[in-house]
């Protein structure tokens, strides 16, 4: 890795929005939102309980053997089924086929860019993510009749849907590296924004376990560069100052921890932060509370903070457990936490120290309650370490710091009197709608932060679809809403358009200047150049902004006074916009306007388009005496001609009278002497055509302006000529002088300007040829050319103005017209708007608690609707030995395991016969053994048990091989018949305990030792603990009575071998049929003793056949076994039988008793199946 310079110092980045859903347990019924969390953790609250029936059915799948589940809790999410998929515009379809913990991070990413109040739309932000992409199709086995139309559940749509439905623009990620997931994320995410590979991300993360019992949880948060997040008025969680990842490479097992890679990706951590980690305040462990891992990461954290005080360390682990993907965001959940409040919250679980852990050697102290942490740095900000590992190796640590201190921004005076904007947003008109109804609820609380709540809810209107505004006043109810209409993707282009004269007033800006210091601040500074050039102020003087002038002015202003009044207001007007974020895409003036524009579009500055506008006037001053005026009249063109040739005729031919504008294509002004103005009036209104004075005394765009040339060109080029330099024009603006775009502005062109007709028309039409869609924002103390665009096709809801004239003032009414045309703006999709700048707002942890977003969620199944996986996850109590897809082996089921034969674990033959009990079997007939079931496989044995109608059958299936076609045919180890009724003529008497012990006890072989009665049958059957039950034995040689302590589970244990007990070792019996079995009665608690009374019915030569009956400790019969029969087993097998003999009993005679011979024959009769041996045998012992 490439070492920075020590004295390089990376960007700082900042934590801007976090939306959460982490787990409550059985404290809450909801998950925990980011401020619950917090709340949570001061609560020394756990977030640990049974797992959720609708997740597993753990009473059924507990256990510790393999294939079961050791532990029954575990912190888990409610609700994961619920999704409002239409909000985001997923069809049923892909929310259905979309993994589980995608649809999760699409609206807890919606809620955290909420949160943020970043314009992210159609922008480059990164989405960076990670989670359990478990989908319909992974969760359980493939349905071939599932639909499989949909890419929504594959892995990579993890970061794609994300990106895909909030329309990010950024890189795509998803990202897992086990455990260290999520800081991995955060980390590409924080290197992406610093090499400009985005402007901001979400970083998000969900572990959702489906079933088992892990901790569960979703966070995501937003982050940007620090700079930029201090520029945008951000509310600021913390500060990201460094991070760092690794692997730990085969110095050890991918899954054991290793100290020096866990402390190298702690020091790429801090390297380029200027910090060091004994600077360090708190260090948010990962601890997942394993024996190795634990003191691993602990020691090499004491090792490298070191101090001489105490070392505060913890981890959220003991609220929450391990959220895997999600741990190291829950843990930076908690880390902004303690930077927002300098409260550390209690660690919980904390019961005995890890004696691996060097305690005080290191100084540790976890807090157990909660402990105020003061930080050591003399900047008064907390820097914390949060560390965090995957288990395949991938390690990380992260650095953070306190926020900065709040600024305040001072664009506006800010007054609890003020109206204020607010914006309401969602992605459907629905929920639009219904945020418009709650924000009108807020606004109208007592003790409600006005400007909080604007700033608020506008930075998250601009973000949304469907949006809706209203200015409300301080004190009075909130206006209705209008119905929210739908915000274009792409913003349209905004073009300022500035008025020329006409729209001047008296009241023009007089309150906007006692608002808001920017456009104070520009008027003032426009009045000194006015000081300067004319000797006095418009503002004190003339009154212009101030209503205590000292100098009235006429009802027609002299034109020394409108056109720098006129410039003055709006480049004021265009400060202010410019300070609160609304910059335009195109420039266009009408007439007079065109000399703000020079300022406007960067050509010159302000103070020069001043001048311009004063010298222009004072020329213009030249032509009042000339009694010139001018008028608008609708109508087109060749009309006013006509008008204009009307007028001639009536004996003014040798006045001027001209066509100074066109306006429209049915709209113009004209220009010239006022008789002959004052006649075109007149016959234009006997045309039906509407017509009105424009109050102006110069007939400007006319032959008229001759009479002012040479001093108007020489006053502007003395203004050029101290203003040296090419007044280019930086933003692209159009000329109506030319019907084009302007290259640059000189002396020249503002003589065409003035001197030739505006070409409005031809201008509007090539700046909407140029820019379809364009937005118009008419730059003006009152609109008077809105019209006019409409009528060159603009819609009117694409035509506005920040300022109008009224007949009475409100206090505030300048204000609330600039708000309504900045909501009118939002509305149309302008995103830029500051309402930091526009409501004074302070950047601090002021925040506004607003209503949730109004989510309408439905149940989405996210597992399919038929799957035999799931009916044995939630089915009813597992059973051992007759559950949906058995497999067994040793570690399947240990205990049964412990039924040994010959140093084989084996299947008891009772074990069959349970599993047909276990099937709703009540009776059982013709019952065959036919192999042994053996559990030593390595790999679990599939085991079946078929019925078909009343035939049952059990058989095993070994592991099949692709390369052995003839492995894992089925095996069949037991059949029979069976009924789930019991026959009514099924009764039995008690069984006599006392009276059977008792006669068995007069016998000659009496009482059994149980010990002895064990080792006896060692030879053959080396059983565990679980099936060494017999406590008493009692037997004769017709009949056995032993006391077995009971269990809880299955009657198999019960059904002992005892009845075959015999005292020729080279044989042993096992089970090899039954005639019948009845289950006579059912107990919901076995009990804890039963007595098995065994009858010896038969014995032949391989086989003995025995009647059982089992009965509790009353004698009461639970069940018999009739015609059990026990097949005889050789410990060696005997040597095949070549000859046999009938034995008869006869009489005989010795012929000596001396030497006790006999007599050669006289042991063969006519019987005897082989011949006689040989004449003269040798003699046989007696």
């Amino acid at each position: 890795m490439n070492k920075l310079p020590d004295s390089y110092i990376q960007e700082p980045v900042a934590i801007v929005g976090i939306a959460a859903e982490l787990p409550s347990g059985s404290k809450f019924e909801r998950n925990l939102d980011f401020k619950g969390f917090c709340e949570f953790l001061l609560d020394k609250c756990e977030a640990y309980e049974t797992i959720p029936k609708e997740r597993l059915n753990i009473d059924s799948w507990q256990g510790d053997s393999l294939g079961r589940i050791h532990t029954c809790r575990g912190a888990f999410l409610k609700d994961i089924d619920l999704f409002d998929h239409a909000e985001f515009g997923i069809s049923a379809k892909d929310a259905r086929a979309m993994a589980v913990s995608t649809r999760k991070l699409i609206e807890l990413s919606f809620l955290a860019l909420l949160d943020s109040g970043i314009n992210y739309r159609g922008r480059n932000v990164g989405c960076y993510a990670a989670a359990t992409a478990h989908d319909i199709l992974s969760v359980v086995e493939p349905d071939e009749y599932e639909a499989r139309g949909s890419f929504a559940g594959i892995p990579c749509m993890v970061a794609n849907k994300i990106s895909y439905h909030l329309d990010l623009g950024g890189p795509s990620i998803p990202i897992d590296t086990a455990c260290s997931s999520s800081l991995t994320a955060l980390h590409l995410a924080v290197q992406g924004m610093r090499n400009r590979e985005c402007e901001s991300a979400i970083v998000s993360a969900c572990q959702l376990n489906l079933r088992f019992s892990r901790g569960e949880g979703a966070v995501t948060v937003v982050i940007k560069l620090l700079q930029d997040a201090i520029r945008d008025g951000d509310h600021i969680y913390g500060t990201i100052l460094g991070t760092g990842i690794n692997a730990s490479g085969s110095v050890a097992p991918a899954y054991a921890p290793v100290a020096n890679a866990q402390a190298d990706a702690m020091h790429r951590a801090y390297r380029g932060t200027g910090r060091t980690p004994r600077d360090v305040d708190y260090i948010e462990m990962h601890a997942t509370g394993t024996a190795a891992g634990d003191p691993t990461e602990a020691n090499w954290v004491g090792e490298h903070f070191a101090r001489d005080s105490e070392l505060l360390i913890g981890s959220v682990k003991g609220n929450i457990g391990h959220l895997e993907v999600t741990a190291f965001l829950a843990s930076l959940c908690k880390v902004c936490a303690i930077l927002d409040t300098s409260v550390i919250p209690p660690n919980v679980n904390l019961h005995t120290l890890n004696p691996a852990i060097k305690w005080g050697e290191y100084k540790f102290r976890v807090p157990l309650d909660a402990t105020p942490i003061i930080p050591r740095s003399s900047s008064g900000k907390l820097l914390v370490s949060i560390s965090s590992s995957g288990i395949g190796g991938a390690n990380g640590h992260v650095v953070v710091e306190s926020p900065p201190r709040p600024y305040t921004n001072g664009s506006l005076q800010a007054s609890k009197s003020r109206p204020i904007l607010l914006v309401a947003g969602g992605l459907t008109p629905r929920s639009a709608a219904s945020v418009a109804e709650s924000l009108a609820e807020t606004a109208g609380r007592d003790g409600i932060d006005a400007a909080a709540l604007s700033t608020t809810c506008g930075r998250r209107g601009r973000q949304m679809i469907w949006r809706t505004y209203s200015v409300i006043r301080h004190g009075e109810p909130v206006c209705q809403f209008p119905l929210p209409v739908i915000a274009p993707r792409e913003q349209q282009p905004i073009v300022f358009l500035f008025s020329g004269q006409g729209p001047q007033h008296v009241n023009m800006g007089r309150q906007l200047f006692q608002r808001f210091p920017v456009f104070r601040d520009t008027a003032t500074q426009l009045d000194a150049v006015y000081r300067r050039a004319v000797g006095v102020s418009l503002i004190e003087r003339i009154g212009l902004f101030d209503a205590k002038a000292s100098l009235p002015l006429p009802s027609v202003w002299p034109i020394a006074i409108i056109l720098p009044s006129l410039a003055m207001v709006q480049i004021a007007l265009y400060d202010l916009l410019l300070s609160i974020g609304i910059r335009p895409d195109v420039l266009v003036g009408h007439s007079a306007g065109e000399t703000s524009l020079l300022y406007a579009s960067g050509a010159a500055s302000k103070e020069m388009a001043m001048e311009v506008a004063i010298k222009r006037g004072e020329a213009m001053t030249l032509m009042e005496a000339a009694h010139g005026t001018m008028a608008a009249i609708s109508c087109g063109p060749t009309q006013a001609r006509s008008i204009i040739d009307d007028v001639r005729r009536t004996g003014d031919s040798q006045g001027i009278l001209e066509i100074a504008c066109y306006n429209a294509p049915e709209a113009v002004a004209v220009a010239g002497h006022i008789a002959l103005v004052d006649k075109a009036i007149s016959i234009a209104e006997s045309r039906g055509f509407l017509a009105r004075k424009i109050k102006t005394s110069v007939a400007v765009h006319s032959s008229f302006m001759e009479l002012c040339r040479q001093e108007y060109c020489s006053c502007i080029a003395d203004v050029f000529d101290r203003y040296p330099g090419e007044h280019k024009a930086l933003i692209p603006t159009y000329s109506t002088a030319t019907g084009g775009l302007l290259p640059l502005f000189d002396g020249a062109y503002f003589w065409r300007n003035s001197r030739e007709p505006v070409q409005f028309t031809r201008t509007i039409h090539a700046i909407l040829h140029d820019h379809p869609d364009s937005v118009f924002l008419e730059i003006s103390p009152h609109p008077v050319l809105s019209l006019y665009l409409q009528e060159l096709g603009v819609s009117s809801s694409s035509v506005i103005c920040p300022m109008r004239r009224a007949r009475t003032y409100s206090a505030s009414q300048e204000e609330e017209d600039l708000l309504h045309a900045l909501g009118q703006l939002i509305v149309a999709g302008f995103n830029s708007v500051n309402f930091g700048a526009l409501n004074s707002w302070e950047h601090s942890n002021r925040r506004v608690e607003l209503p949730p977003y109004p989510f309408v969620k439905r149940s989405i199944p996210y597992l399919p609707e038929r799957s035999t996986i799931l009916e044995k996850q939630f089915g009813a109590l597992r059973r051992p030995l007759a559950c949906s897809g058995l497999r067994m082996n040793a570690s399947t089921h240990p205990d049964i395991a412990e039924h040994i034969i010959n140093d084989e674990p084996i299947l008891p033959a009772a074990g069959f016969v349970e599993m047909a009990l276990e099937s709703s079997a009540k009776t059982l007939w013709n019952v065959k053994f036919h192999s042994i079931l053996s559990l030593s496989s390595e790999n679990p044995l599939a085991v079946n048990i078929n019925i078909n109608g009343v035939h049952w059958t059990v058989t095993s299936t070994p592991t099949v091989s692709k390369s052995h076609t003839d492995e894992g045919k089925p095996r069949l180890h037991a059949e029979g018949y069976m009924s789930c009724e019991r026959n009514s003529q099924d009764t039995e008497d008690c069984v006599e305990i006392d009276a059977i012990r008792n006669h068995t006890c007069a016998s000659l072989r009496a009482s059994y030792p149980v010990t002895a009665f064990y080792d006896e049958l060692r030879y053959f059957a080396q059983y565990g603990p679980v099936f060494r039950r017999i406590s008493r034995v009692y037997v004769n040689q017709e009949e056995a009575i032993v006391e077995v302590r009971g269990l809880t589970e299955d009657l198999s244990r019960y059904v002992h071998p005892i009845f075959t007990a015999n005292r020729d070792r080279s044989v042993y019996y096992l089970p090899d049929g039954l005639d019948a079995f009845v289950l006579l009665r059912e107990h919901t608690t076995f009990p804890s003793v039963v007595y098995a009374h065994a009858v010896l019915k038969n014995w032949l030569p391989d086989a003995l056949v025995a009647d059982i009956r089992v009965a509790d400790a009353d004698g009461t019969v639970l069940g018999i076994f009739s015609g059990l029969t026990v097949a005889r087993h050789y410990i060696t097998p005997p040597n095949p039988v070549s000859t046999r003999y009938e034995l008869v009993y006869q009489p005989f005679s010795l012929a000596s008793c001396g030497n006790h011979a006999v007599v050669p024959g006289a042991a063969y009769n006519a019987s005897v199946t082989t011949p006689p041996p040989a004449d003269d045998p040798p003699p046989v012992s007696c």
